[in-house]
C-alpha cells in the first residue's frame, strides 16, 4: 500500500469517529469581548426605556410603495415615511442619551414613576393604568346619542358610535377622576390585563435582559477574584448597567411600546349642547383644562422646558417645593455614581501613560460635572430656606439666574465631553490589553448568556 493510499484511508476513519461535547476556546478574543458588552447595551437600552405612545400617523408605520408589474394589488415597500422615521429617530435618539448620559433616563423614569404613583393614591387607580394616562394613552371622545342609543350602550357597539360620530376633536384625557367615570356617561375603561396584553413588553424578555446583564457582572467579579484583568470597556458598561437596572425598576409597571391610544367615550344627553358639555365632565377632563390631541400630536418624554427644569433643579429653591426637585437630586446623584464606577480602573494598565492620564482626568471631570451642580443646588436650598435679608437674597437670586444658569450648561457640555472621551478610550484600550485580560473563567460560561 502506498504512502498515499494510507493517508486517505487514516483520514477517512479520522472523519468518521464521534466525539462528545466539545468546550469553547480557552481564551477570549476581542470580538467575544465588544459583542457580549454591545449586546447588553443594546438589549438593556432598547428595553429599558419606556416612550410614551407615539402620533397616530407614526403608530401606522405607513411606507413609501411602488406597484409590482404583473402583481395585481402587491406593492413593494421601498422606503418609510417621515412619521415612521420620526418614530424610529427618537428611539435612536434615546440610545444614544443612554450611551452618554444613562442618569437622565434613569431621572425621567423617576419623575414619570413619581407622578403615576400620586394618581394611583389620589385616584384610586392602578399604576399601570395611571402611567397609561400620563404617557399619552388615553383620549376621550364626546358623541351624541342617537335614537336608540344612549347611557347604556356599552363596549364595542361605544367606540363604534364614537369612530362613526364625533363631535369634536379628541381631547387628552389627563389626570382621570375614577370615582366620577360613572356619573359622566363613559362607559369603558381598559383594565389592566388588557393594557399588559397590548403592551410589547414580557416576562421572557425582561429575565433575558436581566440574565444577560447579571452574566457580565457575575463574570467580571469572577475574573477578578482570580487575578485576571477586565477591559475598560466592560467596565463602562457594568456601569450603564447599573443605571439600566435603576431606571428599570421605576418603569417596571408602565406600558412597554403601547401603539395605539384607547378610547373612552363620553355620552351627551340628547337635549345636551355641545358647549354644556364641559359641566358633565370632571374638571380633568374638560376640554378647557385639557390641551386638544390629533393624530400628529403625542405626550412628550422630555421637553425642552422639562429639561431645563431638571437640569436646573429651580423647584429646590423652597422648602416647600423640595419634593418637586427630587428628580433632580437624583440625576446628580445618579451622575455621580455613574462616574465613580471608572475610578476603578484608576490603576489599571493602559497601552501608555499619556492614554492614562486623560482616562483619570475624563473621569474627575465626568464625576465634578454631576457634583457641582448637585452641591450648587444644596447651597442654593439652604440658602433660600434661611432668615438672610431680603436685600441679600435678591441680589444671589439675580446672581444664580446669571450665572447658576449659564455655568450649569457649561459644565453639561464638559460632562458630555469627557464621557465620549471615557468611550473612546475604553474602545482605544483594545490596542494594547493586558494578556490575563483574555484569560477565560470557566465555570461562567454555564451561566445562560448570549455571546
Amino acid at each position: 500500500m502506498s504512502t498515499a493510499e494510507t493517508l486517505i484511508n487514516t483520514t477517512s476513519a479520522a472523519s468518521q469517529d464521534l466525539v462528545g461535547w466539545v468546550s469553547p476556546d480557552a481564551r477570549r478574543n476581542t470580538w467575544d469581548i465588544i459583542f457580549s458588552c454591545l449586546t447588553v447595551f443594546i438589549i438593556c437600552s432598547w428595553k429599558c426605556v419606556h416612550l410614551n405612545v407615539p402620533t397616530e400617523a407614526e403608530s401606522r408605520g405607513e411606507w413609501h410603495k411602488i406597484k409590482v408589474r404583473g402583481k395585481k394589488g402587491w406593492q413593494l415597500p421601498i422606503f418609510p415615511k417621515k412619521p415612521l422615521l420620526r418614530k424610529w429617530g427618537r428611539k435612536l435618539m434615546w440610545m444614544l442619551i443612554m450611551c452618554i448620559a444613562p442618569e437622565i433616563g434613569v431621572a425621567v423614569a423617576f419623575t414619570q414613576w413619581k407622578k403615576a404613583r400620586e394618581d394611583a393614591r389620589e385616584h384610586g387607580c392602578s399604576q399601570q393604568f395611571a402611567f397609561l394616562v400620563n404617557m399619552g394613552g388615553l383620549v376621550c371622545r364626546t358623541v351624541r346619542p342617537q335614537p336608540g342609543e344612549g347611557p347604556t350602550t356599552t363596549g364595542v357597539d361605544l367606540l363604534v358610535i364614537a369612530r362613526d360620530r364625533r363631535i369634536d376633536t379628541s381631547i387628552a384625557a389627563k389626570e382621570i377622576h375614577i370615582r366620577d367615570l360613572s356619573r359622566c356617561n363613559i362607559a369603558y375603561i381598559p383594565t389592566d390585563d388588557e393594557i399588559s396584553d397590548r403592551s410589547k413588553s414580557d416576562n421572557f424578555t425582561k429575565l433575558f435582559a436581566i440574565a444577560q446583564s447579571g452574566w457580565l457582572i457575575v463574570s467580571s467579579i469572577a475574573r477578578v477574584s482570580q487575578g485576571y484583568a477586565i477591559t475598560e470597556l466592560e467596565l463602562s458598561t457594568m456601569a450603564f448597567i447599573l443605571c439600566a437596572i435603576i431606571m428599570y425598576a421605576f418603569w417596571w409597571n408602565k406600558p412597554f411600546a403601547i401603539e395605539k391610544r384607547y378610547t373612552i367615550v363620553h355620552m351627551l344627553e340628547p337635549d345636551q349642547s355641545v358647549d354644556e358639555r364641559a359641566e358633565t365632565l370632571p374638571t380633568d377632563l374638560s376640554p378647557r383644562e385639557c390641551r386638544h390631541l390629533d393624530d400628529d400630536t403625542r405626550e412628550p418624554d422630555l421637553s425642552f422646558d422639562d429639561f431645563v427644569d431638571l437640569v436646573m433643579g429651580q423647584d429646590i429653591a423652597t422648602k416647600a417645593a423640595f419634593e418637586q426637585g427630587l428628580p433632580t437630586v437624583v440625576l446628580y446623584i445618579i451622575g455621580m455614581a455613574f462616574s465613580a464606577v471608572h475610578f476603578a480602573a484608576w490603576n489599571w494598565k493602559f497601552p501608555s501613560d499619556l492614554v492614562r492620564t486623560l482616562w483619570r482626568a475624563a473621569t474627575a471631570v465626568a464625576f465634578g460635572a454631576s457634583f457641582y451642580p448637585f452641591m450648587q443646588l444644596l447651597w442654593l436650598w439652604e440658602f433660600e430656606t434661611s432668615d438672610d435679608p431680603g436685600v441679600l437674597r435678591s441680589f444671589c437670586d439675580d446672581f444664580f439666574v446669571f450665572f447658576g444658569i449659564a455655568a450649569t450648561f457649561t459644565v453639561l457640555a464638559i460632562y458630555v465631553a469627557a464621557r465620549l472621551t471615557i468611550l473612546g478610550l475604553s474602545l482605544y484600550c483594545f490596542t494594547a490589553m493586558p494578556a490575563s485580560a483574555y484569560e477565560k473563567v470557566e465555570w461562567t460560561g454555564w451561566i445562560p448568556h448570549f455571546s
